[in-house]
């Protein structure tokens, strides 16, 4: 890559977004690697950290756009450690801030400060008594067990949960409820401009590598 393709890929933003770097990572040399979108695999950890640290961004954006904070926490239960240290490595005080008090928010297990590994217990746990009440809301409505995958499982399991007939404790968090729409605002997208940019070209020789003569 010439160093102006990095440039340009390192300060590249579309119209209403954020910059995420991202034509710094969905390059050959990265998704040639059949498990590279998986946190923690073998493929994945042959990344560089700050591949890894825009891999993230741009899951975090993504996801924060759709759903919010929160369920980029459910979604990436796997990458948190992943994602907590490279929030800090941005380079970015007030996303570190707000992004730390929510995570600080949000991993408990009863109201109570837990440990990752306790909370991961506790949301397996929480899963697992879903999708048995799930089958057997299927089984008395249907009059024979349940005899499909997870996925379409999973899927009674949102269903019933919205609709009231599977119990989900409710928690508010005030933090995540202020970090959303912070999130979302011109400001925010604008800045990424300069933080993320800045972060890219601080790794840049763990991002790419640069070829004078390259076209």
């Amino acid at each position: 890559m010439s160093a102006q393709d990095f440039e340009r890929g390192a300060s590249h933003r579309e119209a209403n977004w954020w910059t995420t770097g991202e034509q710094l990572i969905y390059r050959p040399e990265v998704m040639n690697l059949p498990g590279w979108r998986s946190y923690g695999s073998p493929d994945n950890l042959k990344l560089t950290e700050a591949q890894r640290c825009l891999m993230i961004w741009g899951d975090l954006v993504g996801q924060v756009q759709n759903g919010g904070l929160a369920q980029f926490f459910e979604n990436y239960q796997s990458a948190l450690e992943t994602a907590e240290s490279c929030v800090s490595q941005l380079g970015w005080p007030e996303l570190e801030e707000r992004y730390k008090a929510c995570f600080r928010d949000y991993i408990h297990v009863g109201g109570k400060d837990a440990t990752l590994k306790q909370w991961r217990e506790h949301r397996g746990k929480e899963r697992e008594r879903y999708r048995r009440e799930a089958r057997e809301i299927l089984r008395r409505t249907t009059g024979k067990p349940f005899d499909g995958d997870l996925e379409r499982l999973d899927w009674f399991v949102w269903t019933f949960c919205a609709r009231g007939d599977i119990r989900v404790q409710e928690w508010d968090y005030a933090t995540i409820d202020a970090f959303n729409p912070w999130f979302y605002t011109d400001a925010v997208k604008e800045a990424s401009s300069t933080y993320i940019a800045t972060f890219a070209r601080s790794r840049r020789d763990e991002l790419v590598r640069i070829s004078e003569h390259a076209q």
